[in-house]
């Protein structure tokens, strides 16, 4: 996945699936509902900024606030996105209510499904990670074994066919990946944003099964060009044969919600990675998802 960070002061706490927050005055337990006016609503938009809704604060819920509250809502499976806000939203808001639309934790799921629909929790730290043996970003290189092993004989092969690759970034902790996406988030907005880098949690980097590529012809920068350059080329025909595949094919957007990546390739096992390639499938498609 794209990573776009660069240094720059983040004056904002962009919403994410992130520890208990506390407010200097406390959120209502009561529901909230439009057109109201009070200090309640004041409350309410204050806690909506903190998540990097760009509302005003002027104690009147009108269409902006429940705008904000819907779209907040719709993050959370267990919430009606209706606008209104109640006691399961303020749980959310203060992160003392756990998304329940979580990823199973496991090191032996090479098929697991981590995506703006799945979350990983935030401590999730795959226990078999490992640098891969090859030219890459230095402290962006590690993976979990089985797919830094696949990684490296993908690479030795590609060597042989003259193709020169680059391995950009790897795994990604839970943190580094809010650094990343609130980073993004004030540079570009958050609905843009939200195109091409993943908030906290939903990241497939955090599975430690994901790498991003680059090649001289590049710039070793994350682009589209990517897809055009003999390595690339290579990278489309041949990566499945190794158990990887292109994770957010440029056909595929509307079912993976990011933009086409032709970079970055997602170990899925040698099995399920070739009836993928051969059906022209996104992972959510060959899940069922």
């Amino acid at each position: 996945m794209r990573k776009f960070l660069g240094i720059i002061t983040i004056s904002v706490i962009i919403f994410s699936l992130s520890p208990a927050l506390t407010y200097a005055t406390p959120l209502p337990n009561r529901v909230v509902k439009y057109n109201e006016r009070s200090e309640d609503v004041k409350n309410i938009q204050t806690a909506l900024n903190s998540k990097g809704y760009n509302i005003k604060v002027d104690g009147v819920y009108g269409p902006g606030t429940k705008a904000a509250i819907s779209n907040f809502q719709s993050k959370f499976s267990q919430l009606t996105s209706d606008g209104i806000y109640g006691p399961k939203t303020k749980a959310i808001l203060e992160g003392n209510l756990s998304p329940n639309r979580s990823a199973p934790i496991s090191n032996s799921n090479t098929l697991i499904l981590v995506n703006k629909s799945n979350y990983l929790s935030k401590n999730h730290v795959p226990n078999d990670l490992r640098k891969v043996n090859l030219p890459s970003a230095a402290g962006k290189d590690q993976l979990r074994n089985i797919s830094a092993t696949a990684l490296e004989s993908m690479f030795k092969d590609a060597k042989k066919d003259g193709h020169t690759l680059f391995a950009q970034s790897g795994y990604r902790s839970y943190q580094r990946q809010t650094d990343i996406f609130n980073s993004n988030v004030s540079k570009y907005g958050r609905a843009k944003a939200e195109t091409f880098s993943a908030p906290p949690g939903s990241s497939e980097h955090q599975t430690g099964l994901a790498m991003d590529l680059s090649s001289k012809g590049t710039g070793y920068a994350l682009v589209e060009k990517f897809a055009t350059l003999p390595e690339g080329k290579w990278i489309a025909k041949n990566s499945w044969k190794y158990g990887f595949i292109i994770r957010y094919p440029k056909d595929k957007t509307h079912i993976t919600k990011y933009t086409y990546e032709p970079w970055h390739v997602r170990y899925v096992g040698k099995d399920a990675a070739k009836g993928i390639y051969e059906r022209a499938l996104a992972l959510e498609e060959y899940l069922g998802k």
